[in-house]
């Protein structure tokens, strides 16, 4: 059975994850992405929220004409095991054909390597195109971001890597059946060419964008008394970190540096934005901090009118990871005008050049693992301290062009749209149903 149309309507259904990634990255990446494509052209998009817990049953929001989330609900039982995960993908894709078969022009996007499953399932029942995009690189996780360990593990043909490696060589797998992907830094591109072997041609990078204007909106007129409402000194100086409290942020060593920074600065305070996660724990990280508890700030995670406030009274912006992509907070950051510290690491180091920040470099030891010498963080937070009596904006006047020539919604969504117009006059069916069953 074939359905065939004339119709330059494309039809995006984009494959949303749920965890604490949609409250992050992934969910501001989304956010951004959708509201720039739904000004260009002729397209409708359908969010699959998948593992959603927001509706106990399938359900269809309608929020607009060309806008539509679907919530599909997790299985009642627990579905551990790749003949289970595969089970549920074949649910959603149950779900999901009668909107598939009354669409033209259909593409899916993915955005996290658990959709295998759903994409498999898609390939062998309908010819339509698929698009993954890479937010990020599991073996950096699985590793700790061990690249010497990962390589020598995935050279390794004995079995002793195989259960550890099991779900980067599904990453690959996704990325190898997709007819395109999509990678927020050029530092996983090379990646995915070395060690996955996807073709250069096939891959294509695009950054992740923000809309300033947004920003722009929530300013105050007076710092001052935004810091006092906010319950801050006017005269503290505010180091801000927002992000997951993770050990791979580099938190601990943050917090260490930073009591030692108070030796030098009375009037520093560190904001700490995020919640905490797995074994770490705000009661193990306020250990680090305990002779200084009065000058640190954990605000747990924030609505984004919190977030605006404390970008605006924050004096310096820092991203101490031992391993990160284009993370959200550096652009909301830059859009704020903060100035900022930020790791020298693969991907961190593509968004700004080295005069326009202050690079952290990490140093990785014998065995290969990635860690932040002692002192380097204080000395990048005591210099950039020593220089603010020199106004921000003065300093900082090329931020917005950073912006706007590189890491803009409007440009992210006009690469975006240019992919998916791209993908879709290669195809001439709509839809084409493989099997029925």
């Amino acid at each position: 059975m074939q359905k065939y149309s004339e119709n330059t309507t494309i039809s995006l259904f984009i494959l949303k994850p749920t965890g604490r990634g949609v409250h992050y990255g992934i969910g501001t990446y989304l956010k951004y992405l959708i509201e720039a494509l739904l000004t260009r052209g002729d397209i409708h998009i359908y969010v699959v929220n998948y593992l959603s817990d927001r509706k106990k049953e399938f359900d269809v929001e309608i929020i607009n004409p060309r806008l539509r989330y679907f919530h599909i609900p997790p299985p009642k039982n627990s579905f551990n095991g790749d003949e289970k995960a595969q089970k549920y993908a074949n649910r959603i894709v149950d779900f999901l054909t009668p909107f598939i078969l009354s669409q033209p022009n259909v593409i899916f996007q993915t955005n996290y390597p658990d959709t295998l499953p759903i994409v498999k399932r898609l390939k062998s029942r309908f010819t339509i195109k698929v698009i993954s995009v890479v937010h990020s690189a599991q073996w950096q996780f699985i590793f700790e971001g061990n690249k010497k360990q990962f390589s020598e593990a995935w050279q390794d043909i004995k079995v002793r890597y195989s259960e550890k490696l099991k779900p980067i060589r599904a990453e690959k797998e996704l990325y190898e059946i997709s007819d395109k992907v999509i990678s927020v830094t050029s530092y996983m591109k090379d990646f995915m060419i070395e060690y996955f072997g996807i073709p250069e041609k096939k891959i294509e990078v695009v950054h992740n964008g923000i809309d300033i204007e947004m920003h722009v909106l929530h300013k105050s007129t007076n710092r001052d008394n935004l810091k006092q409402k906010m319950g801050f000194d006017q005269d503290e100086k505010i180091i801000l970190y927002a992000g997951r409290l993770d050990k791979w942020k580099g938190i601990y060593i943050l917090l260490d540096e930073f009591a030692e920074l108070c030796n030098q600065h009375k009037n520093v305070r560190l904001v700490l934005v995020g919640e905490d996660s797995g074994p770490d724990k705000i009661s193990q990280y306020l250990t680090h901090c305990k002779n200084n508890w009065s000058k640190v700030t954990f605000t747990g995670f924030v609505d984004f009118n919190t977030m605006q406030d404390l970008y605006q009274i924050a004096d310096i912006g820092i991203i101490p990871s031992l391993y990160d992509h284009c993370p959200y907070v550096a652009l909301e950051m830059i859009s704020n005008n903060i100035p900022l510290i930020i790791s020298d690491t693969e991907g961190l180091n593509e968004i700004l050049t080295k005069d326009q920040c202050l690079y952290i470099t990490p140093s990785i030891d014998d065995e290969g693992f990635v860690y932040l010498g002692k002192n380097v963080m204080k000395g990048a937070l005591n210099k950039l301290l020593s220089s603010m009596d020199h106004p921000q904006e003065e300093r900082l006047d090329y931020y917005p062009k950073v912006i706007e020539s590189r890491f803009s919604a409007e440009l992210m969504g006009s690469k975006m749209y240019s992919i998916l117009l791209d993908l879709f006059q290669k195809t001439t069916v709509a839809v084409t149903v493989i099997e029925l069953s």
